[in-house]
This record gives structure tokens, C-alpha cells and sequence, in this order.
């Protein structure tokens, strides 16, 4: 799922690790890095808004230190592994995952569009397929919606017209009432348009599960290592994925951003509600090379997953109200998941760090 709303071909890359063939992937990447380029350059002139910028209101200190980085426990997952030692720096970070409000105030204040509201420009989903799409094809503004399926094996998103952060379930609902509840359909491009504006930046994959674990290394969950404890710390799907929500937390879709205790640090949300994105690029085998250390893979735009060199993904963390433990254990502490950078979903969204 590419460029705003994706291509239904890539429907599960935000959710399965799934790859695309392609012929020319060279081509593919230096395609796909012109567009990269080209967005960056429009944040770039995003002005920095001088009252956000000077506050430090709604963050947390988190203190610096070393920490084992991976998986542990039986759930890990080959792109968590080996564990290895990083070192990382006192930091801020954003005590919950930014909300429809503050949104809202970045848009008003800067007159930015999301990538889920602007129509689809074809080149872009083409120089990342390798295809043409013919015509027929349509570029009227739409996102991905979670659409509970009649049976096992059924797709669960929908393209929906007209959905983004302002409308999650797309045309006709809104987000009226849910001002408090994280801020949805957002792409990493978005996610790091409103950084700029509040004179922050998306904290890196190592900062992320760093603070996640709250000072507490051996830890599965930012909870502790008990999923007894999940009912009170996580909003997650509680049921038979993705057939049946018993939704017995009362939460079918996002909860408010302060709604579940937060972990030692102080951050609410650091498992379950909504993916955060990160500002490390992806790659499955980078813990296997052992090039990850200190801040991680943020300075190297064209080192991706090498089993998708045509698609470059942006790392998300943290797990959504989609997981559950029989299909995607994603809040778990060490789980690494990808999307690309131009995707916005409606159970991914982010919060900001900034450096001391």
C-alpha cells in the first residue's frame, strides 16, 4: 500500500511483512526517492510555530542510558533479533500520541493537506509498482479503512472515499467528540510536517523501544512481562481476530490518549491504539548485521529492507486496537513493523521527540 492510499495490492504491508516482485528495482528506488526528496522539501518550508517550539508542555524526560535492544520472550520474531547493547541520550518525548486537537491546531495554523486528502498522483504508485494502471483508475482523495470481514481470509481494509484524519471511517463520520482520541490516517510525511511546526521530530526506532521499556530491559510488554495486565494498560482487539471484537474495554476503534495507566516513564499508549511512526528507515536483517547502535538507521535513506528495494518502508512501533495475541503481538516492547512512508491508516499515528 503505496502513495496515500496505496495500490490494493499492497493492502497488508502496514500489517504483514509482504513483498512486491518487481523487474526493475533499481529504477523502482531512484523513482521512488525523487518523490521522497520532493516531500521533504515541502516540510522543509513548513514555518516552526515559535510558541511550540518554546514549550516543552505534555512530554516527558526520559533519562539517558544503556539498554539490551531485540526480542525477548518466544514471540520475537527474526527482525528482533540477536538482543544487542545500545546506548542512548537524554531525551524528550511526547507523554501521549498526538491527538486530533493538536492536529487540528497544525492544520489551521499551517493550511497543510495530508497526503490521504489530495488526489492520488498515479506516477508515483506507478514508479513504485513497475506498471501502468490504465485508465479507469481512480484519484479521487481516499484512505484505508478496517472493515470487519464475513469470514477468515477476506480482506479487512476497504478503500473508502473521503476518509482522513478528519473523517477516520471516511465519508459521513468525523471526529467530533473524539478531540482527546490519537490522530489517525496520517503518512510519515504528515507526521513529520507537524514535527517541524512544533519544533520537534519523530523519535528513532532505538529512543522508541528504550522508553517503551520504562527503565525495565527484560521487560515483554511496557506494562512489565504480565499480559494479565493488558486489560488495564493497552486498548487492543480482544476476541477472534479479525472476525469477532467482544471489545470488552468498551474501545471498538481508538480510545482517548490518556484512557490506560502509563508505564515507569510516564507515557501513555507506548503499547496498543495506534502504530507510532519512526524516523528510522526499515530493514529486516539490520539487528543480524549489527549495524544498529546508538540512535539507529536514520542517516542512510537508501538502506532499506533488502528484501524490498523498490519499496522503501518507514519503521512504526507499538502495535494497534487491531492486535491481539493470536495474530500480531505488535505491542510488545522489541516488535518492528514497516509501512511506507507515503501510508496513512486508520490505527497509525505518532508522537514527537526532541533532543535535550
Amino acid at each position: 500500500m503505496n502513495i496515500k492510499n496505496g495500490l490494493i495490492l499492497y493492502i497488508f504491508i502496514s500489517l504483514m511483512l509482504y513483498s512486491c516482485a518487481s523487474s526493475d528495482r533499481n529504477k523502482q528506488s531512484t523513482d521512488y526517492m525523487s518523490f521522497h526528496e520532493k516531500y521533504l522539501k515541502e516540510i522543509e518550508n513548513i514555518k516552526e510555530s515559535d510558541t511550540q517550539a518554546a514549550s516543552y508542555s505534555g512530554m516527558v524526560k526520559i533519562p539517558g542510558g544503556e539498554f539490551m535492544m531485540g526480542g525477548n520472550g518466544a514471540q520475537a520474531r527474526p527482525d528482533e533479533l540477536p538482543r544487542h547493547r545500545c546506548e542512548v541520550a537524554e531525551f524528550w518525548m511526547d507523554s501521549t500520541e498526538v491527538t486530533n486537537e493538536q492536529f487540528k491546531a497544525f492544520v489551521e495554523a499551517t493550511g497543510y493537506i495530508t497526503i490521504a486528502e489530495r488526489e492520488i498522483d498515479i506516477s508515483e504508485i506507478e514508479a513504485q509498482t513497475g506498471g501502468k494502471l490504465g485508465e479507469g483508475f481512480s484519484t479521487e482523495p481516499a484512505s484505508m479503512v478496517f472493515v470487519t470481514p464475513s469470514k477468515r481470509g477476506d480482506y479487512w481494509w476497504k478503500m473508502k472515499s473521503g476518509a482522513s484524519w478528519k473523517h477516520p471511517q471516511g465519508e459521513g463520520s468525523s471526529i467530533e467528540g473524539k478531540e482527546r482520541h490519537p490522530v489517525v490516517h496520517v503518512a510519515w510525511y504528515d507526521a513529520m510536517a507537524y514535527a517541524k511546526w512544533a519544533g520537534k521530530r519523530l523519535p528513532t526506532e532505538t529512543e522508541w523501544e528504550y522508553a517503551a521499556r520504562g527503565g525495565a530491559s527484560e521487560s515483554l510488554y511496557p506494562w512489565g512481562n504480565k499480559f494479565s495486565e493488558s486489560a488495564i494498560s493497552a486498548n487492543y482487539w480482544q476476541g477472534n481476530f479479525p472476525i469477532k471484537n467482544l471489545n470488552l474495554d468498551g474501545h471498538e476503534r481508538t480510545a482517548e490518549t490518556t484512557t490506560y495507566r502509563p508505564n515507569a516513564f510516564g507515557l501513555y499508549d507506548m503499547a496498543g491504539n495506534v502504530w507510532e511512526w519512526c524516523d528510522d528507515w526499515y530493514n529486516a536483517r539490520f539487528y543480524q548485521e549489527k549495524r544498529k547502535s546508538g540512535l539507529g538507521n536514520i542517516a542512510s535513506p537508501t538502506y532499506f529492507d533488502s528484501g524490498q528495494p523498490d519499496s522503501p518502508q518507514k519503521v512504526v512501533r507499538g502495535g494497534s486496537f487491531l492486535c491481539n495475541e493470536s495474530y500480531c503481538t505488535g505491542y510488545r516492547n522489541a516488535a518492528r513493523m514497516k509501512s511506507s512512508p507515503d501510508t496513512g491508516l486508520e490505527h497509525t499515528g505518532f508522537r514527537c521527540a526532541r533532543s535535550e
